[in-house]
């Protein structure tokens, strides 16, 4: 849902800022002595005759100029400067200019009452300014990627563990791939698995100033947002082909419980002895505990009679020194020598060996696609006629229709029928007649009409054009 008010107010500041945009009011220009503009013009033009005043002894300090008192006859002109070496920081009138009449601001010419930018300039924030291709393509960039599936409304996973508003360069705005604009990523949820593993998760925006400054910066390794390696794809075991599909098999766990037994029989002539060694081992993370039971049965030849002792012994070892004594146990094994194998194609059969369920659920699979893609069906069939075929294939399908879209088929009446807006409210107060005047918000119901007509023609072309 954040994804979609986003997306609402960005079209929505888009399309005031146009309408906006469109209309420069014409301003008061000033003239002092060869001095001649609007009241920014003229602190211009004071500020670069004297951009500094000296404070004696070789000391300079700057001049910040700025215009205070601004009327349709005239403007005075002020200076502060920082403190000079044994006085405190200074603000002065310097002169006054006056009025000459109305006029549009520098770049702009007057245009049926208002003014507009000349070719090469672009307004913004009521000036015309020269027309900047990167600004214009990443203003333009921040637009676009906020529309459904645009690079600014899709969620991120970036590695490690990146800061809140943290600032990176995001190609697409311009036709080379090593230049794009700048955008902050916003951090929603941190996850730590331990070193590079970590990721975290958030979303990217432009700026707020992005229409009205340069937002463009040069991709690279140091600000590009760091990509989450991709994931393996059989972190569990190993890959294998069946009828040409890849697929993943499981190695033999690397924990787990292993054993065996030994039995040895003696006879000295009186009594036989049989001992029987029982060792089982479970190896929990690096460790590896052996349990080793002995049981020992002694009987007498002459009478039968039989006794039995049974010992048992716990010793505990690291794995690696574990599986260095005991290479061909089960626990030592990852799963690729320990015999396990399978693969096979449809026409020569399929083998498999290891692990009987493994193997029975390989075999499944095998049989399952060789009867999806190797038997004849009348759906394979009709794939494989219609696969190999190009260019139009859908003209000749029932129902189909051309409209020629034109602007009598744009709606862009009021949709709450014709008729004047709504009027003031009389209402009656201990005899008196007061009026609300609720029609004083007419004027803003018609921005919000321009506003969600410049959205509906939005979605129109993004519907259109992307099929």
């Amino acid at each position: 849902m954040a994804h979609v008010y986003r997306l609402i107010a960005a079209v929505l500041l888009w399309s005031v800022s146009l309408y906006a945009a469109a209309v420069i009011q014409p301003v008061v220009r000033y003239k002092y002595y060869s001095f001649e503009g609007t009241a920014s013009e003229i602190v211009a033009q004071a500020q670069a005759n004297q951009p500094t005043i000296s404070c004696g002894g070789g000391v300079t300090k700057a001049l910040n100029w700025y215009s205070k008192n601004p009327t349709s006859s005239g403007v005075e002109i002020w200076h502060s400067r920082d403190a000079c070496p044994g006085y405190g920081p200074y603000d002065g009138f310097q002169f006054s200019a006056g009025a000459i009449g109305t006029g549009c601001p520098a770049n702009s010419s007057l245009s049926g009452g208002s003014c507009a930018c000349n070719t090469g300039f672009t307004e913004i924030n009521g000036a015309c300014e020269a027309r900047n291709e990167n600004r214009d393509r990443c203003a333009s960039f921040a637009v676009s990627q906020t529309l459904p599936g645009g690079a600014l409304v899709q969620d991120y996973r970036l590695q490690g563990n990146v800061s809140d508003g943290a600032q990176f360069c995001m190609p697409g705005a311009f036709d080379s791939a090593s230049k794009g604009c700048k955008v902050s990523f916003s951090r929603d949820t941190f996850l730590d698995y331990g070193g590079a593993a970590s990721v975290t998760e958030g979303t990217f925006s432009m700026a707020g100033d992005s229409s009205t400054v340069d937002q463009s910066c040069d991709v690279g390794p140091n600000n590009s947002p760091p990509k989450v390696p991709e994931k393996e794809k059989c972190p569990n075991g190993y890959t294998g082909t069946v009828n040409g599909v890849e697929v993943c098999i499981n190695k033999v766990p690397n924990s787990g419980a292993d054993g065996g037994s030994d039995e040895t029989e003696t006879n000295d002539g009186t009594e036989t002895t049989t001992r029987r060694i029982d060792r089982s081992t479970n190896c929990e993370g690096d460790k590896c505990t052996t349990t080793t039971t002995t049981t020992t049965t002694r009987r007498n030849n002459s009478t039968g009679a039989t006794t039995t002792t049974t010992t048992t012994s716990t010793s505990t070892t690291s794995k690696p020194g574990f599986c260095q004594e005991n290479p061909s146990s089960k626990l030592c094994k990852d799963g690729k020598d320990d015999g396990s194998a399978f693969g096979g194609s449809c026409g020569a059969g399929f083998t498999c060996e290891g692990d009987a369920i493994q193997c029975a659920m390989a075999q499944e699979q095998h049989r399952r696609a060789c009867k999806l893609f190797d038997d004849q069906t009348p759906e394979s069939q009709l794939y494989d006629a219609e696969k190999s075929k190009t260019g139009k294939r859908t003209a000749d399908l029932p129902g189909n229709e051309t409209i020629a879209f034109g602007q009598s088929m744009y709606d862009s009446s009021n949709a709450l029928g014709p008729g004047t807006c709504i009027s003031d409210l009389p209402v009656d107060v201990l005899g008196q007649t007061v009026s609300l005047p609720i029609s004083q918000i007419c004027p803003h119901l018609a921005t919000l009409r321009l506003a969600l007509l410049a959205f509906g023609a939005l979605m129109w072309v993004l519907i259109v054009f992307r099929g």
